[in-house]
């Protein structure tokens, strides 16, 4: 009995010492981690990647809708020869990098070099229309448009007021305008490798001089002087194809053959993708035949 109250005493002890005179004692958690439940899956990877694919598709097919059926046509034959192994291209170049052109089946018309044409026209054409409105030229009396369209880059520079600032009346010298019209736009176009054809217009005024010279020649003259102030200004004479007057039968307005806007020069840069030929020589030549021979 003795034996187990001193036992009992010191196990009241052993306590007392180990809780510090009542301090609260010392809990310890100990949580145990359940094996993982499995894969819960990824399923909504794969439908937000459908729903994503299907968006895509929509825009696309919203975006080609909105073409005209020329730009249609290139974009169906980039999808269905992409890298340009066709008959029409038997090396398997890429015809953007190659000059090449592939082409589209029974049409004859290029699909990507097209394309990438057009983005070419359409950068120059969207740079030269900011360059022409921050020089201030257009205060000055000067018109400036450019159209792209599939035949190439078309860019007509016109006067705007009665006073004649590119040209004296009846006179092929340059003007300071001119030159820096020209100037600006050979800027641009230095950047394509396409040849330029250079023509020149006048309005429906009867040349009044001596001799056979006319609006005619006026008009070459005038074309031919644009040609030399663009190659004066870093535009290699390589570049320049033609040179062709017009005289005041391509009328800019065509109600009104005095109007300033007759008085112009224009630049054509030829599409070398699907270019529609100026004039075809075996169909003239067919007609010449056919008028010799009679209908």
């Amino acid at each position: 009995m003795t034996r187990a109250r001193d036992t009992a005493g010191e196990g009241r002890g052993s306590t007392s010492a180990r809780g510090g005179g009542g301090s609260r004692p010392i809990i310890v958690v100990r949580k145990r981690r359940r094996p993982h439940s499995g894969h819960h899956g990824g399923s909504w990877k794969v439908a937000y990647a459908d729903f994503v694919t299907a968006m895509m598709a929509f825009f696309l097919v919203m975006w080609i809708m909105g073409m005209d059926q020329d730009a249609r046509d290139l974009v169906q034959g980039y999808f269905n020869n992409p890298l340009g192994m066709s008959p029409g291209n038997p090396t398997g170049l890429n015809p953007l990098t190659s000059g090449q052109g592939m082409q589209l089946q029974g049409s004859g018309t290029p699909a990507f070099g097209a394309l990438a044409e057009r983005a070419q026209f359409e950068s120059v054409a969207m740079n030269l229309r900011r360059s022409f409105q921050a020089s201030g030229l257009a205060d000055l009396g000067v018109e400036l448009e450019v159209i792209v369209s599939t035949d190439g880059l078309r860019m007509e520079i016109m006067e705007a007021g009665q006073e004649e600032i590119f040209f004296g009346t009846g006179d092929a010298k340059v003007r300071p305008v001119l030159i820096s019209v020209l100037g600006l736009v050979a800027a641009e176009i230095r950047r394509l490798s396409h040849e330029i054809v250079v023509e020149g217009h006048t309005d429906a005024r009867p040349y009044v001089g001596e001799g056979p010279y006319g609006n005619w020649e006026l008009s070459v003259d005038r074309a031919n002087a644009a040609r030399r102030a663009m190659e004066s200004d870093g535009l290699g004479g390589s570049r320049i194809s033609e040179v062709r007057g017009h005289a005041d039968r391509a009328l800019r307005v065509a109600g009104d053959g005095l109007a300033p806007q007759n008085r112009r020069v224009s630049l054509f840069v030829p599409a070398l993708a699907g270019a529609v030929p100026l004039w075809e020589p075996a169909a003239r030549e067919g007609e010449q035949e056919r008028g010799r021979d009679g209908p």
